[in-house]
């Protein structure tokens, strides 16, 4: 999966925007932008979570049959689009699944 923007985000930084990609960033080409401190707010991490489990089963959300998942990335997937805000995994608590660590 390979998420770009098309060159615009060294000319535009939004308010909320915490990342910033470096003056010589090009579409295609890997590069390191430093993190600002951006926390992602946990409609973010159901987002994540919806994405996840799309490219997991490669179906929509709301289709009744799905592949089944492996425990661990079913833990992060479930974890992420908890409908409990309290019990909803934040993104750090996602990335500390043992499932991003295989």
């Amino acid at each position: 999966v390979s998420i770009e923007d098309c060159g615009h985000a060294p000319s535009y930084l939004a308010p909320k925007c915490k990342l910033r990609l470096p003056d010589e960033a090009r579409p295609g080409l890997l590069c390191h932008a430093p993190v600002l401190g951006y926390a992602a707010q946990p409609i973010d991490a159901f987002a994540v979570g919806m994405c996840v489990f799309v490219m997991l089963n490669g179906l929509r959300f709301h289709q009744w049959r799905r592949k089944p998942m492996a425990p661990n990335a079913e833990e992060v997937v479930l974890g992420l689009k908890c409908a409990d805000l309290s019990r909803r995994f934040s993104m750090q608590a996602a990335l500390d699944c043992p499932w991003f660590e295989a």
